[in-house]
């Protein structure tokens, strides 16, 4: 898979789209977590779906107001289940290589949208740009063979729980 940035003629588009991308996302990740036999790997993955699941809450109120909350959420979680059961990955460390190479992708994409974000929108966009920061750091940690990959999600997980928004309440 080869993932290109996108770009945007507004904002609302450009964020509506990665609102349904983590809609699509916790249903991608979860399949690959149910069909996972390594127990370890399994959990990994069930924790990557609980951060698109997180985002999802955190993107919803300004998805919301600009009026870009798809209409069919579920089509939308079918298609997450649908994309991963068609996923050629067919290894463990394929898929960490094929994170830590392509979802910087979406960091440039993220970076893109927030140049025409309006203001009341950076705090989203920045928590957006760090959840996949936090995927990339872990895949690069895993493919190195640390035995702590997984605290860049820890870390993020954590940041989530201080608020919606990922700021401290």
């Amino acid at each position: 898979m080869t993932i290109v940035a996108r770009t945007f003629a507004t904002f609302a588009e450009g964020f509506g789209l990665s609102y349904a991308d983590e809609v699509s996302g916790e249903t991608y990740f979860a399949t690959f977590a149910t069909a996972e036999p390594d127990p370890r790997r399994a959990a990994i993955w069930d924790k990557i779906a609980l951060i698109e699941n997180r985002m999802e809450a955190a993107l919803r109120p300004l998805a919301k107001a600009l009026g870009v909350i798809p209409a069919n959420l579920a089509a939308l979680r079918q298609s997450g289940r649908d994309e991963a059961l068609a996923d050629p990955i067919q290894c463990w460390e394929a898929a960490m290589e094929e994170m830590a190479r392509e979802y910087p992708a979406y960091l440039d994409e993220f970076a893109g949208l927030k140049v025409i974000a309006p203001q009341e929108a950076f705090d989203v966009m920045d928590l957006l740009y760090a959840h996949e920061v936090a995927m990339i750091d872990f895949a690069k940690l895993e493919i190195a063979g640390r035995h702590d990959s997984g605290a860049p999600l820890d870390a993020f997980l954590a940041r989530l729980q201080n608020g919606p928004d990922g700021r401290i309440q």
